[in-house]
């Protein structure tokens, strides 16, 4: 089964009021993780080896924040192979004509999908990416909705769903026959995208963490702060 609730994503959103100023606002969405999406602490604690999870010792900061990077990645590769119709390694079946055509959302008098051809439809967008408070040194990649996710799980494993009569009388009505259960072929997604491109998240892991140490070394070169030339042992 599929996990429940983790936390919450935050949003950024920026509006202007009628007097012309910006104001600052976030989104709330819940996310749920999918256990076949989770990077396993980013490749730190079981996928990459030892090297890097002394990294994340050492430099847990910099890890944490490096985090965010990879998930915002995955995010990014996991919609690219939806589009391009599955990740590498895997052979996804073809969308049945009906779902091409999209004759039965017009049916149900939904809206026409501007991209009919996509896999996973409407999946496409609740998907986000959450990276667990310290100590954990762990990013996930799920849904941002329960919805999402029970429809995600379900197509991503397959599924016999019965035929409704509802669903019977709208296939009449388009002029096409419906057995008494429709077959949805598994096409897995996310643990197959974060295996296809483990080791260029690897390496962006590690640049981001140089990335960060830099940041802070030219950072307690140039402050005046007193606090950071005692940590660095300059006087104050």
């Amino acid at each position: 089964m599929a996990t429940g609730q983790v936390g919450f994503i935050y949003t950024r959103q920026d509006r202007v009021d009628k007097n012309g100023k910006v104001r600052v606002g976030y989104r709330r969405d819940p996310f749920f993780s999918d256990r076949g999406a989770s990077l396993l602490s980013a490749s730190v604690t079981a996928d990459a080896g030892p090297w890097l999870r002394d990294l994340a010792d050492m430099l847990p900061k910099e890890a944490h924040k490096a985090l965010s990077a990879l998930g915002y990645a995955m995010q990014k590769g996991i919609r690219a192979d939806i589009v391009r119709g599955g990740p590498d390694g895997t052979s996804w079946p073809k969308l049945s004509p009906i779902t091409r055509t999209g004759v039965l959302d017009e049916l149900q008098g939904r809206p026409r999908p501007r991209r009919r051809g996509r896999f996973f439809g409407q999946l496409y967008g609740p998907i986000g990416y959450f990276r667990y408070p310290l100590p954990q040194m762990r990013v996930d990649v799920g849904w941002l909705s329960a919805s999402a996710q029970r429809l995600g799980y379900m197509v991503q494993r397959g599924a016999n769903v019965p035929v409704t009569g509802k669903t019977r009388r709208l296939y009449a009505v388009a002029k096409r026959k419906l057995p008494l259960s429709i077959e949805i072929p598994a096409r897995p997604l996310m643990r197959e995208a974060y295996e296809s491109r483990q080791a260029e998240l690897v390496d962006l892991f590690q640049s981001k963490v140089a990335r960060y140490v830099e940041r802070g070394a030219e950072w307690m070169r140039n402050t005046r702060s007193n606090a950071a030339q005692r940590a660095s042992g300059r006087s104050a």
